[in-house]
């Protein structure tokens, strides 16, 4: 067992059937899959002896977004409390720049995928969670007549602002309503016109 850090391996005794010949352990002595994973996808390309460097020259890498980012982030989200601004994944990073002496700071998705991390920004967020808007399903043939109101001459500027507060869900189906009701009346004026 070699030590790196805070990160160390392990190669698999003999006897017990892994799918893995080595494997790397964080402080908490849990499998580290994604350096693990690099091991292995490694091992058949070049010699142990090159992956075993580069192990060692990532393991600093993945050791700060493990606990730097962490410590970062936290203090981000404190500062931003005490402040009394909005908490949220852009201020949390953008406010981490200001307090990282580097100026590198953490980056939204770090917030996301570092676990404690992130607990601790839902237990202080101040931005709504997403919640999808309702659906309104009309059935298509019901409202056809609706369209037969529609004036040529109508303010274009306010119809395309009404129609850019829908949801691309309500545009969908109203574009499959206009579609139906332009059929129903090619419909009728080819029935009309042969009769």
């Amino acid at each position: 067992m070699e030590e790196m850090a805070s990160f160390f391996h392990a190669y698999c005794p003999e006897g017990v059937n892994s799918k893995y010949r080595l494997i790397i352990f964080d402080d908490k002595k849990e499998p580290f899959i994604p350096l693990t994973e690099f091991y292995h996808g490694q091992f058949n390309r070049i010699s142990e002896s090159s992956v075993i460097v580069y192990l060692n020259t990532l393991e600093p890498f993945f050791y700060w977004l493990k606990y730097s980012s962490l410590e970062l982030g936290v203090k981000a989200i404190d500062t931003l409390i005490k402040e009394g601004k909005t908490v949220s994944y852009r201020t949390v990073s953008d406010k981490s720049k200001e307090i990282d002496p580097d100026g590198i700071g953490i980056h939204q998705n770090t917030i996301r995928k570092n676990q404690e991390l992130h607990n601790h920004f839902l237990q202080h967020s101040t931005t709504k969670a997403y919640r999808p808007r309702k659906r309104s399903y009309k059935a298509l043939d019901n409202d056809l007549d609706a369209f037969k109101h529609i004036k040529q001459d109508r303010d274009i500027d306010r119809v395309r602002q009404r129609y850019m507060q829908l949801t691309k869900p309500e545009l969908v189906d109203l574009l499959i309503r206009m579609e139906q009701y332009i059929a129903y009346q090619n419909q009728y004026w080819l029935k009309s016109e042969f009769e």
